[in-house]
Protein backbone atom coordinates (compact mmCIF):
# COMPACT_ATOMS: atom_id res chain seq x y z
CA UNK A 1 0.00 0.00 0.00
CA UNK A 2 2.71 2.52 1.13
CA UNK A 3 4.33 1.90 -3.02
CA UNK A 4 1.44 2.44 -4.53
CA UNK A 5 0.44 5.98 -2.04
CA UNK A 6 3.79 6.99 -2.95
CA UNK A 7 3.27 7.01 -7.21
CA UNK A 8 0.38 9.65 -6.40
CA UNK A 9 0.74 12.61 -7.08
CA UNK A 10 -0.22 16.26 -6.38
CA UNK A 11 -3.31 17.15 -8.70
CA UNK A 12 -3.89 13.19 -9.83
CA UNK A 13 -7.58 12.75 -9.83
CA UNK A 14 -10.06 10.84 -7.61
CA UNK A 15 -10.23 7.96 -10.14
CA UNK A 16 -6.43 8.14 -10.77
CA UNK A 17 -5.76 7.46 -7.03
CA UNK A 18 -8.28 4.60 -6.75
CA UNK A 19 -6.45 3.06 -9.47
CA UNK A 20 -3.49 2.91 -7.94
CA UNK A 21 -4.91 1.86 -4.30
CA UNK A 22 -8.10 0.50 -4.46
CA UNK A 23 -10.91 1.73 -2.29
CA UNK A 24 -10.31 3.24 0.71
CA UNK A 25 -10.88 1.79 4.20
CA UNK A 26 -12.78 4.85 4.92
CA UNK A 27 -13.72 8.44 2.92
CA UNK A 28 -14.11 11.55 5.21
CA UNK A 29 -15.86 14.96 3.85
CA UNK A 30 -13.21 18.13 5.22
CA UNK A 31 -14.34 21.24 5.55
CA UNK A 32 -10.67 23.54 6.67
CA UNK A 33 -9.04 26.04 5.75
CA UNK A 34 -8.32 25.29 2.35
CA UNK A 35 -11.94 24.66 1.46
CA UNK A 36 -14.18 21.61 1.36
CA UNK A 37 -12.51 18.26 0.08
CA UNK A 38 -12.81 14.32 0.83
CA UNK A 39 -10.31 12.57 2.69
CA UNK A 40 -9.39 8.84 1.28
CA UNK A 41 -7.65 6.72 4.35
CA UNK A 42 -6.21 3.42 3.74
CA UNK A 43 -5.42 0.28 5.61
CA UNK A 44 -1.66 -0.34 6.82
CA UNK A 45 -0.17 -2.97 8.90
CA UNK A 46 0.19 -1.99 12.85
CA UNK A 47 3.69 -2.00 12.66
CA UNK A 48 3.17 1.71 10.35
CA UNK A 49 3.02 4.57 12.40
CA UNK A 50 -0.02 6.50 10.76
CA UNK A 51 -2.26 5.15 8.16
CA UNK A 52 -2.20 6.77 4.74
CA UNK A 53 -4.41 9.36 3.32
CA UNK A 54 -5.15 11.44 0.17
CA UNK A 55 -6.78 14.75 0.94
CA UNK A 56 -9.15 15.59 -2.63
CA UNK A 57 -10.11 19.55 -3.34
CA UNK A 58 -13.67 20.55 -4.36
CA UNK A 59 -12.33 19.93 -8.02
CA UNK A 60 -11.66 16.36 -7.52
CA UNK A 61 -8.31 16.47 -7.36
CA UNK A 62 -5.47 15.50 -5.40
CA UNK A 63 -4.18 18.07 -2.58
CA UNK A 64 -2.34 16.09 0.18
CA UNK A 65 -0.98 12.95 0.30
CA UNK A 66 0.66 11.37 3.33
CA UNK A 67 2.29 7.63 2.87
CA UNK A 68 4.46 7.47 5.46
CA UNK A 69 6.47 9.70 8.32
CA UNK A 70 8.88 10.77 5.58
CA UNK A 71 6.61 11.05 2.59
CA UNK A 72 4.21 13.92 2.49
CA UNK A 73 2.94 16.20 -0.54
CA UNK A 74 1.05 19.38 -0.54
CA UNK A 75 -0.29 21.24 -3.24
CA UNK A 76 1.98 24.05 -2.11
CA UNK A 77 5.21 22.19 -1.63
CA UNK A 78 6.80 20.41 -4.27
CA UNK A 79 8.04 16.47 -3.68
CA UNK A 80 9.98 16.07 -0.48
CA UNK A 81 12.31 13.61 -1.95
CA UNK A 82 14.04 15.96 -4.16
CA UNK A 83 17.82 16.38 -4.28
CA UNK A 84 18.19 20.40 -2.34
CA UNK A 85 21.79 21.52 -2.98
CA UNK A 86 23.25 23.49 -0.24
CA UNK A 87 24.00 27.35 -0.17
CA UNK A 88 27.65 28.54 -1.22
CA UNK A 89 27.70 31.97 0.56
Amino acid sequence: MIEACEKVRIGDTEQVVRELMGEPQSVHNENGNLGKGRVLEYWAPAIVPSSPFVSIDESGHVDSISCRESHHLRKDQSDLHQNIEPSNR
